[in-house]
């Protein structure tokens, strides 16, 4: 891999928003960490909260134009990434709900923001719920790997893990699509459920070749979505 950088931030309003406001200046391939984040975000403009020095909170800038070429793919990457990141742990029951949510046994453990402005660059904004055991009221059940395994982690060492996992699999022109896709395909935790989206009920089929979300309506119609909110219905 070229040019890149690792930074660490003790408090930032964002890691997303530092890399929007610097990725012209930044290398083509940089990693920007923060114990805590003020204005730290999910999909839907939803705030994500955190507890200081409890989780593993950090961006990742990708310029090269072979890989920003792959635009939200991405996000299936580094959802597949953190999973078996997860994994590597001894964890089981890790699923990924569409498009990059990651869970354990049916709760949330990480989720990925995906941002930019192609064709100059992409960030994908993951957090990770590592130490910490004490949520607010949230929408999606949450866990964290301490709670999982009954133990404090070292963080430090659970950020090298996962930035190393990200530098393997990025650090090519091109990514091998159909892995992903089988690695997402086999912890699928949508696959056969009646989900809602935009007020409609559907039975979700699995995804395509291009990560869209195949799905089936009340009238036996096939569809496709390519991004969006999907909730399980019960």
């Amino acid at each position: 891999m070229s040019e890149e950088t690792i930074l660490h931030f003790e408090e930032i309003d964002s890691t997303n928003a530092f890399f929007k406001r610097t990725w012209e200046t930044s290398p083509e391939f940089a990693f920007a960490f923060a114990s805590h984040q003020t204005q730290g975000k999910g999909r839907g403009e939803r705030s994500w909260e955190d507890e200081a020095g409890k989780n593993c909170l950090f961006s990742l800038l990708i310029k090269k134009k072979e890989l920003v070429a792959y635009g939200g793919f991405l996000s299936l990457v580094a959802s597949a990434a953190v999973g078996q990141v997860v994994e590597s742990y001894g964890i089981d029951e890790v699923t990924i709900k569409w498009p990059n949510d990651v869970y354990v046994a049916g709760k949330k453990v990480a989720g990925i923001l995906l941002e930019g402005q192609l064709p100059s660059y992409v960030i994908l904004g993951i957090g990770i719920n590592v130490n910490q055991t004490r949520f607010g009221a949230t929408r999606i059940a949450p866990t964290s790997l301490c709670l999982e395994l009954e133990k404090t982690l070292d963080l430090r060492e659970f950020e090298a893990k996962i930035t190393a996992k990200l530098r393997s699999i990025l650090e090519g022109d091109a990514l091998d699509k159909e892995y992903f896709l089988s690695y997402y395909r086999d912890h699928d935790y949508l696959l056969g459920m009646e989900v809602t989206k935009d007020g409609l009920s559907y039975r979700v089929l699995g995804v395509d070749e291009e990560f869209r979300l195949r799905c089936v309506d009340d009238r036996g119609e096939e569809c496709a979505f390519v991004s969006g909110e999907v909730d399980p219905i019960g």
